[in-house]
């Protein structure tokens, strides 16, 4: 029983440092035998990750009168900061970690003023000061972590359009908070998909033609694809590389690079020369000078 609650079922945080090696156990577990749900991340200056009130000895470590929540742990070394939110997702990534406070679990608070408390609401915390960061974003959710820019989603507001489509129906605006400055910005795409990549201080998303309604944005004649964007923060501007993409696997990065896949079809050609239009061929995008490569490949 590594955790103290009476049973030796549940998985429990340890924490390994490098230099010098150690192992350090937190004593707190992620989740049991019964619940597979597991909150974590790791990268740069700070962790964290979620504990499961029922796996920790059925203990409401948020104060919403029961014990069925994932409570944010954040650590910086071998120091746990609990923090009395329940989360539904979160990222770190060198000194910042944000995550998606569960407004329902979190005892049915209305934490976004949007009028209900079925969704999430954005928090920030920085490490560097010890600041606690709350933008009132309507269903935020952070989506990655890079060179101190947090990547998120967010949900259009009641007369407001962030996209400038028309409507304030879209549920999934792509938004960049700034790490350094405290500011966000507003990139007007909406995303196809969650996954988010970076390289090179910019972020990488599959953007939804549909949700963009700008039409077709690949130029295969259609409004249905989702197509790959690269934004990029120190820019504050998008560029649409015009390839159709699939939501998953999402790309590839080396720090530098994004490679990715892009259908034939949605080019009317056959990259790979092949004799069809019917494949997912190797694109590799260079962030910094912004050149796009077809490596004429096709994926497995």
């Amino acid at each position: 029983d590594l955790n103290g609650d009476g049973d030796a079922r549940d998985r429990v945080v340890f924490v390994l440092e490098l230099d010098p090696p150690r192992l350090s156990a937190t004593g707190l577990a992620l989740g049991d035998d019964d619940d597979a749900r597991t909150l974590w991340s790791c990268n740069g200056e700070a962790a964290a990750f979620a504990v499961s009130e029922r796996a920790q000895g059925g203990l409401d470590r948020n104060g919403d009168g029961d014990a069925e929540d994932h409570v944010l742990v954040v650590l910086a070394g071998t120091s746990v900061e609990p923090h009395p939110l329940a989360v539904r997702a979160l990222v770190a990534g060198g000194a910042l970690v944000a995550c998606a406070v569960d407004e329902a679990a979190q005892g049915a608070s209305d934490l976004d003023f949007d009028g209900d408390a079925d969704g999430t609401a954005l928090r920030i915390f920085d490490r560097r000061d010890g600041a606690e960061i709350a933008l009132g974003l309507r269903d935020a959710v952070p989506l990655a972590i890079a060179a101190g820019h947090v990547a998120l989603r967010l949900a259009e507001r009641d007369g407001i359009d962030q996209n400038g489509d028309g409507d304030d129906l879209d549920g999934t605006v792509f938004e960049v908070f700034d790490g350094e400055t405290r500011l966000l910005h507003n990139t007007t795409l909406v995303l196809a998909g969650d996954a988010v990549a970076s390289a090179a201080g910019t972020f990488g998303v599959s953007v939804s033609e549909a949700g963009m309604g700008l039409g077709d944005l690949s130029g295969d004649g259609d409004a249905d694809d989702a197509v790959f964007y690269v934004y990029a923060p120190a820019r504050g501007f998008s560029v649409n590389l015009r390839l159709a993409v699939p939501l998953y696997p999402p790309p590839a990065v080396d720090g530098e690079r994004y490679l990715l896949f892009a259908r034939e079809s949605a080019r009317a050609r056959d990259a790979n020369a092949d004799g069809d239009r019917d494949d997912w061929t190797v694109q590799v995008f260079e962030a910094g000078p912004g050149l796009l490569y077809d490596t004429a490949l096709a994926s497995p």
